[in-house]
């Protein structure tokens, strides 16, 4: 059965911040595959797949994958353009 794509919008998480920069202090460093996908907004699969494909820089880890969060936030930035949507 496929994975279902999660509904969280990391974007929402700046809500509020008056200061964009200074929220992004407060996220982590890195994220698992499927905190990745929650803020991409699509499956684990399809980050495991942007992973060995390199599309989505990261290490293991122990066995598990771990993805810089500045990496993810860059890969939303180039697909939402600035004041617009995809």
């Amino acid at each position: 059965m496929p994975e279902k794509p999660t509904t969280e919008d990391p974007r929402a998480r700046l809500n509020g911040w008056p200061n964009a920069q200074f929220s992004a202090r407060l996220m982590p460093d890195f994220l698992t595959v499927e905190e990745a996908s929650g803020w991409l907004r699509t499956t684990k699969g399809a980050v495991m797949a942007g992973l060995q494909r390199g599309e989505i820089s990261g290490r293991k880890v122990g066995g598990e994958w771990r993805i810089r969060t500045a990496a993810v936030l860059a890969l939303l930035r180039a697909a939402v353009p600035e004041g617009g949507t995809s």
